[in-house]
C-alpha cells in the first residue's frame, strides 16, 4: 500500500524521502530517536506499518530490538536473538541484507515478539 502525495511521481517521493532522511540524520538525535524520526516518515509516506530496530546489547551479549513501530511493549521485549539465529541474527552475522516476499511463509523467521502471530490473528 503506497501513499503516494498527490501529483508526486515515484522518483519525486524517493527524493523528497531522501532528502527528509538527510535532515533527521544530521540531527544529532540517539539512534532510537532517529529510528523513530525515520519509520514515522516512511509511515507517512509510504504505509509502512511495522518496523524494528535490532541493537547488540553488550549487557546480555544478544541482539535486541531497541526501538519498533507497530509493536507492543511486551512484544518489543521478546525481541531478542543470538548472533546468526533466524533472519535477524544472519543479516547481522554476515553483514548482508535479506529481501524476504512474504514474512509469513519464511522459514528463517522466529517471530520472537509474536508480532506476526497476533497480526494473522487480527
Amino acid at each position: 500500500m503506497r501513499m503516494y502525495y498527490a501529483g508526486m511521481s515515484r522518483l519525486e517521493l524517493e527524493v523528497s524521502i531522501l532528502e527528509n532522511s538527510s535532515q533527521i540524520l544530521g540531527s544529532g538525535l540517539e539512534p532510537e530517536e532517529l529510528f523513530g524520526q525515520i519509520v514515522a516518515l516512511l509511515q507517512e509516506q509510504l504505509g509502512i506499518t511495522r518496523s524494528t530496530m535490532v541493537l547488540r546489547d553488550e549487557a546480555i551479549d544478544r541482539l535486541r530490538v531497541v526501538a519498533a513501530i507497530g509493536l507492543s511493549e511486551d512484544e518489543k521485549r521478546r525481541g531478542q536473538y543470538e548472533l546468526g539465529e533466524g533472519i535477524t541474527g544472519q543479516v547481522v552475522m554476515t553483514g548482508e541484507p535479506r529481501i524476504v516476499a512474504d514474512i509469513a511463509k519464511e522459514p528463517d523467521l522466529l517471530d520472537r515478539t509474536g508480532s506476526l502471530a497476533s497480526a494473522e490473528g487480527q
